[in-house]
């Protein structure tokens, strides 16, 4: 894989905003992969594989793709957010990866997610499908994915949205079609 090079001067690629010198170069002395197709990611899994490096080496990011805003911190977590629906999953926690069920394919894409988000008096609020578990982010975090979340919202129409989502049945009637 082809690494993307970050000077020393540049700004870090966590999206911390600072310079990479006086942010995660100190602590890492390297910077976590990024495919080299003009630094984009175009896969769901690929960015999900970044993200998850990005924790387990402790490294904050923020990375938008399309729909999805994936979130590693310091601490070694990492989440993927699907901002139209406001559902997520925890891809790794404490620098530990999680097992997290992804299909992509070039049709559809389907995550198996764990925790519902809502903003609440200024803080990022996940709770949990199956054990009702809440998770609460840092109002700095939160005001950081919050801008993401509400940049990724405008430039998405009801009919895009209303796209995006599909109800079992018709998952189902795609398959066997």
């Amino acid at each position: 894989m082809n690494r993307v090079r970050v000077g020393r001067n540049d700004r870090c690629p966590c999206g911390s905003g600072r310079k990479h010198k006086y942010c995660c170069l100190p602590r890492l002395g390297k910077t976590p992969a990024v495919p080299a197709r003009a630094g984009k990611i175009v896969s769901l899994l690929e960015a999900v594989g970044v993200i998850r490096q990005c924790a387990v080496e402790r490294c904050p990011r923020i990375i938008e793709l399309g729909v999805f805003v994936l979130y590693s911190n310091k601490k070694g977590d990492a989440w993927l957010f699907e901002v139209t629906d406001r559902d997520c999953v925890r891809l790794v926690l404490n620098g530990e990866i999680q097992e997290v069920s992804i299909k992509q394919d070039h049709e559809i894409i389907e995550i198996d997610y764990q925790y519902s988000f809502d903003e609440r008096d200024g803080r990022l609020v996940l709770s949990g499908y199956e054990n009702n578990e809440e998770v609460i982010f840092r109002q700095v975090t939160t005001k950081r994915l919050v801008e993401v979340f509400k940049r990724i919202k405008a430039k998405c129409s009801p009919e895009l949205i209303a796209g995006l989502h599909l109800e079992k049945s018709q998952i189902e009637t795609s398959h066997t079609a």
